[in-house]
């Protein structure tokens, strides 16, 4: 769809599209001209345009991306900001989080290093915490697994040996 538009109309600088989410960055000059052109394709062929979604602006938020055509520039917008300052902050005050909150707070810092890709190497602590919290994880299960073997060797049923530990009788 994106090479037939640029083909089309060859005015458009830009078109980005995220699996039904497009954007289109425009000259001003060709701006009241071809704003519309896009969108009246795109509903002539069949596309279902969410009309409450589109805005023709100098600074527009596109998948949570706040996005300035003047400069051109690109930033997290304003809600999504807050989420991770509060993220961040919890963790720099030492915060417990829960394997599903480290996992979706990961995501998050993530999603909004898309837009800041400089910054993507200074999460690998964070990966690394996630991937401790794994391995704790797992041998947490095997100690438990340990346990319920040695107290079924208690009450009288036999471990095999090959799942004794080194020293057990």
């Amino acid at each position: 769809m994106l090479r037939l538009l640029y083909y089309m109309y060859p005015g458009l600088d830009w078109a980005f599209v995220y699996v039904d989410d497009f954007a289109f960055l425009i000259r001003r000059r060709w701006a009241n001209k071809l704003a519309w052109a896009p969108l009246a394709t795109m509903a002539a062929l069949g596309f279902l345009l969410s009309w409450k979604k589109t805005i023709m602006g100098l600074v527009n938020t596109w998948l949570g991306f706040q996005i300035q055509t003047k400069l051109p520039a690109a930033a997290v917008g304003h809600l999504k900001h807050r989420v991770m300052v509060a993220l961040l902050k919890d963790i720099s005050d030492g915060k417990r989080f829960s394997y599903d909150e480290i996992a979706e707070g990961l995501g998050r810092l993530q999603w909004a290093t898309n837009a800041f890709p400089l910054v993507k190497p200074f999460l690998q602590p964070f990966w690394a915490w996630k991937q401790r919290l794994i391995a704790a994880l797992e041998m947490f299960g095997t100690l438990l697994l340990f346990r319920h073997l040695a107290q079924e060797d208690k009450i009288g049923k036999k471990v095999p040996q090959s799942l004794r530990l080194s020293g057990s009788r």
